[in-house]
């Protein structure tokens, strides 16, 4: 199954996040070379929509699998590009591929943070997914024997997400 992953933009940059993730897909180099599409959405202040991508995306029918890592403050807010929207959030670029994607043949919906709440059978939580390397397991004395012992937090969360 052959890939082409696109956020819409004019500039189509992909989000630097995902390489590792999609690295091993086979990728088409264009709408009609693909059986289908990849959607990673994040924010963008600039972002300007190829609407005649996203059009070619709707003429081919093709099915989309979309990535959406962009942030909510509540379920209220919560944003699901061809669901729900909140144009005060987010801006003309974007309202129009909402607007768009509701045409689209959406198969998956993968949503960072997902609130709790009646959504449609295709919207799955997923936060931040990433490919690994595989790693050979060490013995517990290999282990306690290392030159750095690292611990990292994030941090809390905003306190409005679930």
């Amino acid at each position: 199954m052959k890939f082409f992953i696109t956020d819409f933009s004019l500039a189509c940059v992909p989000d630097g996040t995902l390489e590792a993730l999609l690295e091993p897909l086979d990728l088409a180099t264009s709408v009609s070379q693909a059986d289908a599409i990849i959607l990673p959405l994040v924010w963008r202040h600039d972002f300007d929509l190829n609407d005649e991508l996203l059009d070619s995306v709707i003429g081919h029918k093709k099915p989309v699998v979309v990535l959406d890592y962009l942030e909510h403050h509540n379920i209220q807010n919560c944003i699901l590009m061809g669901n729900t929207f909140h144009e005060h959030t987010m801006g003309t670029h974007y309202r129009l591929m909402h607007e768009m994607l509701r045409e689209a043949d959406v198969r998956l919906y993968f949503k960072r943070e997902l609130p709790v709440a009646d959504w449609p059978e295709h919207v799955k939580p997923c936060d931040f997914p990433h490919g690994l390397p595989d790693i050979e397991p060490v013995s517990e004395a290999d282990y306690h024997a290392r030159a750095v012992d690292l611990f990292m937090a994030w941090g809390y969360s905003h306190v409005c997400r679930p």
